[in-house]
């Protein structure tokens, strides 16, 4: 699997992601207080970030994929271990759909859509040598 994936650079790009929604998320609750933002909503930050990079860091590894595949969450990602995993489009149904494109000659995107809510996920793939693809990074809606 290691061959096909970038783990390093998958990692990295969700927790980027996932930091990103937490704080849009913070402000939102927080109608854009910004003592809001600065007190409970740091607190709550404070608290959510090493949850979400426990998750990413046992769900995105060799071992932790195999586990997923396998049916079962990662070892100490039990249903009361804290996020749970993120629930792809299902593409089984008549509402979803698979693109595939060339964004750049070093850049091809398989992108997963569930017309029935709107939700996108994109996985990017990243040319490494001349005939090598990695994926690097995951866009999720």
């Amino acid at each position: 699997m290691e061959r096909h994936v970038d783990f390093p650079s998958l990692r990295t790009s969700l927790k980027d992601q996932l930091k990103a929604k937490l704080s849009e998320e913070i402000t939102r609750q927080s109608g854009g207080n910004p003592l809001v933002n600065l007190g409970m909503g740091a607190f709550g930050y404070a608290l959510a970030e090493p949850m979400i990079n426990a998750a990413v860091d046992a769900y995105i590894s060799p071992a932790g994929l195999k586990t997923l595949m396998a049916g079962s969450p990662p070892e100490g990602m039990g249903a009361d271990a804290g996020p749970q995993a993120p629930q792809l489009p299902d593409t089984s149904s008549s509402d979803a759909s698979v693109s595939m494109a060339y964004k750049t000659p070093n850049l091809f995107v398989v992108a997963a859509s569930d017309s029935s809510n709107g939700q996108t996920v994109r996985f990017n793939f990243e040319r490494r040598e001349l005939v090598s693809w990695k994926l690097t990074s995951l866009t999720l809606p």
